[in-house]
Order: structure tokens, then sequence, then C-alpha cells
């Protein structure tokens, strides 16, 4: 354990060192140089632990100097701000014990006040498939404290290579992973603790070089380890993944990091043509090109209202018309003026997928439209647009082509739909190119239908289906019954439902049907969720579900618990139950509660009132710990159908008409919240609102390349696309 002015965490790292369950442990701290209480504090820990010091050399040459004084058969490493989970070196261990393994790997969780809050990761097995490449595309495979290493494999490679002030462990992976055997252990077992001062990762262009470098360094003394990688694949694994660094740091806005990545990349003659719209800029000095950018990033019309508006230059009258003229005049009569002054774009994004005669949508935002392969977007198309659907309406289920947009292929029909879900129209998660799912009428009952559009084959289910598992083996089923009298918009017309006069029944709820047999079951009821922790408001509330999605894993699906108490007034609890109705689980119960995603196993991002504050706010909820974090405060103020992208880097978010009757579709970078505004969507509440309106509802492609939505704005409902390269 290298030790430099480290008293705010220094004990705590030791104590998960001491508090390991495998008993033959020996640590030594390396002190080096430290300068703050870090030497009182080694020295409470007496003989429970061996202290060397040293004048200050970096973090390298003090663990080299930890590994010559060690005498155990195994080395392993920890930062003196981090920790461990005490089963830590006894399952790296035994794992590098039972499969002969030089070194074993585990997951980690990065943690601090200062940073946003992030999952527990378990890395790939590297052992697995081509390792040189694996390790090249990859920053640093694991960090520093989730490796337990052979010591007899450290004194063959080399120990730490000292001339890198950063990424000296990535550089000492690299030599061993690639040239030994290593094992996993598929656990969260090390702690990464970001506080912002002090730690070698702080500056991130340095961090970017230096990885570059070791890259370089490896491959140029490794030939024949990398000769079966081209050229270009190199230079991909190298500069290409440099450059991305750079990107990652610009839209960031560490725009130093950026400036410098830029640079070196342009200078080196590393980029593609069309980059060179980002990389030019940064031929300036670095405080020239942060002011540019820094300023470029507001759109004209907005530079324009800050110096006329804001500073008050002429009256809010003349402000108001101006407003009214650019969203009314300007957006109908000149749209590529329009969208350069706010989106700072002549090219128009959206393209349309669908056409008249009828009008088209897919329905809501929490799943796909596309097939595995791309070539199919699922459909819905019927021949009006201006009232509720009834009993008799029929809406053809279908798909179009994106090389062929308006050419609709229907598939089958159905009595079971509304407008803000269409038939719960999805693909098979077993078979996303060939079969799909959704709900018919049939018998005077509502069911599920699986049909494969390459057989023409069909399986009934005995109740309609809401959503799928990943796994394809399970689904969820609701009441659309008791929908559609209490949610107009969100049941289907047709069907009595036979609990009406039931404003809490026992027999309804979820119910989990088992997709290979078709057997259901119900795994919570409306009486058990109206008795847990009643509240006065739902003694005589009529009760219903709503709104079911299942996390990335399948092992835990969220819903809402809601209750009417009049047409006005309905309050909203939010909750989370394993598939099989155990372990049920209250997230939220602030009564005002909305839209919301999955971004993993553990976090749920949902529109609704903190529980600790007055407004509503996206809030990020972590299903394990109960902890809330409200996400984008300033930029983000209203509600909105929101989804991670494949990769969950990116969030797709709209809103409802504003005075003006638009609609804007919008991204939300993860890591900082930034919002990028794509396109408004006129939608004029007049015509279209209620229950037949048609919000956007963006739904993200599997490749996490393009949007779609359903619009109004051409005076039709059709479907159009959104391609976002060059954004993203």
């Amino acid at each position: 354990m290298p030790c430099y002015n480290a008293e705010a965490f220094l004990a705590d790292s030791i104590n998960s060192v001491l508090n390991q369950s495998y008993p033959n442990i020996e640590l030594i701290v390396v002190d080096d140089g430290s300068t703050d209480n870090s030497k009182a504090i080694l020295d409470g820990f007496g003989k429970r632990i061996k202290t060397l010091f040293q004048s200050n050399c970096g973090p390298g040459p003090a663990r080299n100097r930890g590994i010559e004084q060690a005498t155990g058969d195994f080395i392993a490493f920890l930062d003196s701000d981090d920790y461990w989970d005490p089963r830590c070196l006894e399952l790296l261990y035994l794992a590098i014990q039972s499969s002969n393994a030089a070194l074993a790997y585990c997951g980690w969780q990065n943690i601090g006040k200062t940073t946003k809050p992030t999952p527990p990761y378990v890395p790939p097995n590297y052992q697995t498939g081509d390792k040189v490449q694996d390790f090249l595309k990859s920053a640093a495979p694991w960090p520093i404290h989730a490796a337990l290493v052979r010591h007899d494999v450290l004194k063959q490679t080399g120990n730490f290579d000292e001339q890198w002030a950063t990424c000296m462990d990535y550089d000492l992976w690299l030599r061993i992973g690639t040239t030994h055997p290593i094992v996993l252990v598929p656990e969260v077992l090390a702690f990464y603790r970001h506080h912002g001062t002090g730690q070698i990762t702080s500056k991130q262009w340095r961090q970017a070089e230096n990885v570059l470098k070791v890259k370089l360094h490896y491959i140029k003394n490794h030939p024949n380890l990398v000769k079966h990688l081209t050229s270009a694949r190199l230079d991909e694994l190298t500069y290409g993944a440099y450059l991305k660094r750079g990107f990652d740091a610009y839209w960031k806005r560490d725009l130093v990091s950026a400036h410098k990545i830029f640079r070196k990349c342009l200078l080196s003659r590393h980029y593609k043509l069309s980059d060179l719209k980002y990389l030019l800029f940064a031929l300036l000095p670095e405080g020239l090109y942060v002011k540019f950018i820094s300023f470029s990033d507001k759109s004209i019309l907005e530079k324009i209202k800050h110096f006329v508006f804001v500073q008050k230059c002429i009256p809010w009258s003349v402000s108001k018309k101006f407003s009214d003229w650019t969203e009314r005049k300007l957006y109908f009569s000149y749209p590529s003026f329009y969208r350069l002054i706010k989106f700072k774009t002549i090219k128009n994004r959206v393209t349309p997928l669908t056409s008249e005669p009828n009008h088209h949508f897919f329905g809501y935002y929490d799943k796909t439209p596309w097939s595995e392969s791309g070539n199919k977007i699922l459909t819905h198309s019927v021949a009006f647009n201006d009232r509720p659907p009834t009993p008799d309406d029929i809406l053809t289920i279908g798909y179009v082509t994106p090389n062929n947009p308006h050419s609709f292929i229907a598939i089958a029909e159905t009595k079971a739909w509304n407008w803000q879900q269409g038939a719960m129209l999805q693909w098979h998660p077993l078979a996303p190119d060939s079969k799909i799912f959704f709900n018919e009428r049939s018998d005077g009952k509502f069911i599920g239908i699986c049909y494969d559009l390459e057989t023409k084959e069909k399986v009934v289910y005995g109740r309609p289906i809401y959503a799928v598992s990943p796994e394809g083996d399970l689904a969820y089923s609701i009441n659309f019954s008791r929908l559609f009298d209490f949610r107009p918009g969100y049941g289907y017309a047709g069907v009595p439902d036979p609990f009406r006069d039931h404003k809490q029944p026992t027999d309804d709820g979820i119910f989990k049907i088992d997709l290979n047999s078709g057997n259901s079951d119900l795994i919570v009821s409306l009486k058990q969720l109206a008795d847990l922790n009643p509240l006065p408001s739902m003694q005589n509330a009529n009760h219903y579900i709503n709104h079911i999605q299942i996390c990335p894993s399948g092992e835990r699906l969220a819903f809402f618990h809601i209750w009417h108490i009049d047409d006005k007034e309905w309050y909203v609890r939010f909750y989370t139950i394993k598939p099989d109705g155990s372990d049920l689980d209250c997230l939220l119960d602030t009564g005002d509660i909305s839209h919301y995603d999955w971004m993993n196993d553990n976090c749920i991002l949902v529109w609704a009132k903190h529980p600790n504050a007055t407004n509503n706010h996206f809030l990020l909820c972590n299903v394990n710990d109960k902890s809330i974090n409200v996400i984008g405060k300033e930029e983000l103020k209203e509600d909105g159908h929101c989804s991670f992208s494949p990769d969950r880097k990116w969030i797709v978010n709209d809103t409802y008409p504003n005075e003006y009757d638009h609609r804007t579709l919008m991204l939300i970078r993860n890591s900082d919240h930034k919002v990028i505004k794509l396109h408004n969507f006129y939608s004029p509440k007049n015509k279209w609102w209620g229950e037949i309106r048609c919000d956007l509802h963006p739904r993200w492609n599997r490749n996490g390349d393009k949007i779609c939505v359903d619009s109004v704005h051409s005076g039709t409902r059709q479907m159009y696309t959104i391609d976002l390269k060059g954004i993203i």
C-alpha cells in the first residue's frame, strides 16, 4: 500500500485489509514522504502492519519497494484511499489455486461524494477470445486493487515500470495478462474511492496520453504477440482510442483535456476527415480554445436572447413578440433557418418512416420497434386519428423496412389496442427478427399472441401481455379492462371488467405467464397492495396497476400501484418485485410519480416528487440502498418519456407541448447530464390531446445510433427516425 498524505482514508483502507476473511496476510505500507498526519495513523496500528518510510518518489517506486520486502507467495495492491470487501483476498486466492492461473481479478465499483453514482461493474472474461486485442481495447482492464498475482510471476515480468507516472498498473496487467493464464472472479470485491484531490487519475488528458504511450510501448516490445493484428487495427486500438478519449472529454466539456488530445492527434495526423471540424480549432492556444468552445455552446438564438433579453435591452413586450415570431412564423415558413438558430444545424435530421393515407404509430417508449437485424420496424396502422378506439375498431399490425420506408407490410389485425401503447407490439427476445407479441380480443376476453413471421404459426395465451422478460420465458399481464375504465388511453375497449364493482379486488393484480406452458399465476393482488401501509385516500378509491417494466437481467420488475378517488385526483406508489412475487418493495411513496426507465439492475430513473422536496425532478433511485439523487436539476424541469441508450451513456427524453404547441426531443449525456436539443415537433393540443394525444415516445434502435418517434406535425399521425451519427 503506497501512502502519500492519505490521512483522510488511510485507516479505513488499512482496516479493510486487516478485516479480510483470509487470515495469512502481510500488509506493507510504504509511506512516500507524507507531510500530513499519515505517520501517526500508521504508528497507531503498531506491529499489525509493516511500515516503510522513504522520500517522495511516486507510487511506482513505492510499490516496487513493497514487492521487494514482501514474503508472501501472492501479492495484491491497495491504494491508501480505496478498500476491499472482506472476502476479496480469500475469493481471489481460491480462484488462483483452483485454476492454476498467474492472476485473479474481480469486479469493482466507483464510490465517493464528488462523482456521479455508478453501478457495480464486473469485467469480461479476458481469458477467452483474443487477449491481446481485448487488453489493448481497454484503457485498463481492472483497477490496481482488483487483482491478486503470484509473486514469482511479478519477478519474471519485472514488477512496475517506473518510467510511467500513471498507468503503471495497466502496463503490468498487459505484460502479465497477455502472456499468462488469468481467471475472473465475477463478484464486486474492490471499491475505488473518488474524492477529487490528490488522485493520480484526476488529469484526464495525462491519463489518456499515458495509456497511449503504454500501448505503443507494449506493441513495440511484443511484435510476436501483435503480429496477427493489422496496422489499421492497431492504429484503431491506440490512436483511435486516444482520439475517442478526446471526444469524451470534449462532450463532457473538459476542454483542457480535449484541446491537448485533439492537438496531438492533429499534429500526428491520426484522424478522419470528418474529425477535422472538431480538431482544427485545437490549433488555437489553450485559453483561447476554451473560451471559443464555451461561447459556441450557446445556440445563435440563445446568444441573441441573452444579449437582448437577459440584459433587458428592450421591453418585455418586444421580446415576447420576437419569441412568437420565431416559434410560429419562422418554424413554419423558414424551417432551415429555424433549425440553424435553435439547433445549430441546417440539416433536417428527421426522416419520415411511414406515410399516408393511413395513420401509423408504434406506441410506448420502453420497447424498441427495430428487429435485431434492423431490417424491420414494427408499426401499427389505422384509418382514423381523431377519436378514441371503439370495441369494433380494427388496428392493423405490421412493419416497414428502413430501405423502403413508405411500404407498410401487414401481418395481423386486432381489436385490443389504444393510442398510447398500441397492442403492446414487441419482438420476442429469443427470436427478435422473426417472432412478435401483441394483444387481441377473442371470445369476449383479451388474449396475448405470439406470431411467427416466417412460419405464420400463432401461439395463443389466455391473458394479454404487457411486458416480456429478457430471457423470453416469462411475460406479465394486467387487467386491461380495468385500465380502460380508470385510465382511458391505456386500456382496451370491448370487455367489461369482472371486478368493476370491487375497489381493491383480491383476484386481480399482476399475473406472471409462463411462455412455455401458457400457465399464469397471480404474483401480487390489488388487495395486497391496498392493505400495505394503507393511507386514508385509499379507502374509497379504485385501485389498479400500470407501467410494468422489467430490469435488464429479468430478476426484478417495477410497476405503478395507482388509486383513483375521482377523475381528477389520483395517487401513485412505485414498487419493485421479484418474478415469483416475493420481496415486494416500495421504492417511492410520494404520490406524484410518472415515467421511468431502468438504468441497470440496481438503478431506475423516474420523474417524481422527491420525498424531501416540494417539486418534481428526474430521480435516480437505487433499488438496493434506497438512495435518491436528483438528475439534471437545472436542465430538466418537466416530465418526459425517458429511456437509456443500449450502452447507457445517453438518455433520450421529450416534453409535452409548450405554449407554441411544440414538443422538444432531446438527448441527455448520462455522465454530466448536459442536454442536447434535437428537434421541435408541432403538436396542437386543440386537435390531439387527452386520450388521443400523440406523445413522441422516443425509442432507441438496438445500435443506439437512431431514435424513432410518433408525431402529428405533418397533420397525420406518422413515425419518424432521427439519425444520431455525428451527435453522439
